[in-house]
């Protein structure tokens, strides 16, 4: 099976962002990395994740649709965006009908899908969200104690979490890794959910003076928080995926037209990349965290034009004193690491 061996898989989301005039899915809209509204297309795609080894395999794309705003003005208005998280759900039922996929749980994105619409269509579909709350999103503090049976409602919140306190919460050090976790299971107004809430501060800084830490979190209060953090550190392992797409499979170089022909050119870039992962895994039985599809380009034209003077000239490579000569000019121009 392909997705042998990838023992912890998570399902991750990214944006992509492309040019141009008459392409479809232009338009204005919010860009969540650079906190702006701008002009351009917006590629979704769903990647599985590889906690073990920290490197992701894209799996589905689509092309957001460039339906509403038409002006700047009306994408800045337009946020939160549920027409995009719809979007994502479509496009998140489509990559869980496949027959033959691994067993996935945990679903992460950045703090653009922070939001409730996701929230609750994840907890529909039996996934838990991780992904990073506004650094200034107001947090309360559950009550636990007994009900003292009085009359009324009973209280629910022990007030609001003051972030100057953050040093009196349970702090998890990650030697290996620098940062330091203090975390707590604290309420979340908007999503109506007990979260799982990680700080994450820099070993050196005081908690007592940083009051806006990045603020993590999951829908899963009893997820462990160093998960929460490696699941959101690794995410960004998808924009590898972009790069080499770009820059050697021709992502943006699509001219189609139609949305139907861009959605095809996406997912055949994508399918191209994740088997060439898949393929070197398998052969050198292991994960690939270091990968370059430079590397394997320039080895198959090698090994193409190598094949060409065999035919040619009738050799025969299987000759014992033809392998190192072989395997010397195969990897030639190589960039390290060197493809197994």
């Amino acid at each position: 099976m392909a997705w042998a061996g990838i023992n912890s898989p998570v399902l991750a989301c990214a944006e992509a962002w492309g040019g141009g005039r008459k392409l479809p899915g232009v338009g204005w809209r919010w860009h969540s990395g650079e906190g702006r509204v701008a002009w351009g297309q917006q590629l979704e795609v769903l990647s599985v994740l590889d906690l073990d080894e920290h490197c992701s395999y894209p799996v589905h794309g689509g092309l957001q649709e460039a339906t509403a705003p038409r002006s700047r003005r009306s994408a800045r208005r337009s946020r939160p965006p549920r027409a995009e998280v719809t979007k994502m759900l479509a496009l998140l039922d489509e990559a869980l009908a496949v027959a033959h996929r691994p067993d996935i749980d945990v679903f992460v994105g950045d703090g653009h899908y922070a939001c409730e619409p996701m929230v609750t269509g994840l907890a529909a579909r039996d996934l838990v969200l991780v992904s990073k709350l506004r650094r200034d999103a107001a947090l309360w503090v559950p009550w636990t104690e007994p009900p003292t049976g009085r009359p009324g409602r009973p209280r629910k919140y022990a007030g609001r979490f003051d972030r100057s306190r953050i040093g009196e919460l349970p702090l998890i050090e990650l030697p290996d890794e620098g940062p330091h976790l203090y975390h707590a299971q604290l309420y979340y107004k908007p999503f109506r959910k007990l979260l799982r809430v990680v700080f994450v501060l820099d070993a050196d800084a005081d908690p007592a003076e940083e009051t806006q830490p990045t603020t993590l979190f999951s829908t899963d209060p009893d997820m462990a928080p160093e998960r929460i953090y490696r699941i959101y550190r690794d995410r960004f392992q998808i924009e590898f995926n972009f790069r080499d797409a770009k820059q050697h499979l021709g992502l943006a170089a699509c001219q189609a037209r139609t949305a139907e022909r861009h959605h095809f050119h996406v997912n055949a870039v994508l399918a191209a990349l994740t088997w060439t992962r898949l393929e070197l895994r398998h052969a050198a039985d292991r994960a690939l965290a270091r990968f370059s599809m430079a590397n394997v380009k320039l080895k198959s034209f090698l090994e193409m034009v190598l094949q060409r003077l065999f035919d040619t000239d009738g050799l025969r490579p299987t000759l014992q004193k033809h392998t190192a000569a072989l395997q010397e000019l195969l990897a030639l121009g190589q960039i390290e690491p060197k493809p197994t």
